[in-house]
């Protein structure tokens, strides 16, 4: 005749003794436990959505020399960045050669271009919207024209054709 022997909490207070003992639990979690982790919900912290599509149009194709950047965190300035493509970083006692000067004008007479297209669209009487219009048309006649006089002599090899 083998008895169990009494286990020492029976008789604390706020123990129940008229149910089994419960050892483990299931592994999933409740739905009550689950906490979104990934997201800050700050004030601090600005979210936006981005378009994948959008920001890989805009950076196909741009790189960043490695060579010459300074990554070192030092306080003393170096030349900066040397970058390809629309977006560049010169140091100021840095000219221009005459592929990064032609690149920076036609990127310019574009972004030109859009915000004149921008505006034309909010609320303009009929003189101002034509004269917005007419602007348009000369900077894409400057487009075209400098696109046919230089382009041709600067877009040397196949990488700089796909910078533009």
């Amino acid at each position: 005749i083998t008895m169990m022997k009494k286990l020492d909490y029976v008789n604390l207070p706020g123990i129940v003794n008229d149910q089994p003992d419960c050892f483990e639990t299931p592994d999933y979690p409740n739905n009550e436990q689950f906490h979104d982790v990934g997201h800050d919900h700050s004030d601090a912290v600005n979210q936006f959505d981005i378009n994948a599509k959008e920001v890989h149009d805009t950076f196909n194709g741009k790189y960043l020399n490695g060579k010459v950047a300074n990554f070192s965190d030092s306080s003393v300035k170096a030349r900066g960045y040397v970058q390809h493509g629309i977006y560049q970083n010169h140091a100021e006692n840095e000219s221009e050669t005459p592929i990064e000067r032609y690149k920076r004008l036609m990127a310019e007479l574009q972004e030109l271009e859009e915000e004149f297209n921008k505006v034309s669209k909010e609320s303009l009487n009929k003189e101002e919207s034509e004269n917005l219009n007419t602007l348009v048309q000369h900077i894409q006649q400057l487009q075209e024209h400098t696109s046919k006089v230089y382009g041709a002599k600067f877009l040397l090899n196949e990488r700089d054709t796909r910078l533009v």
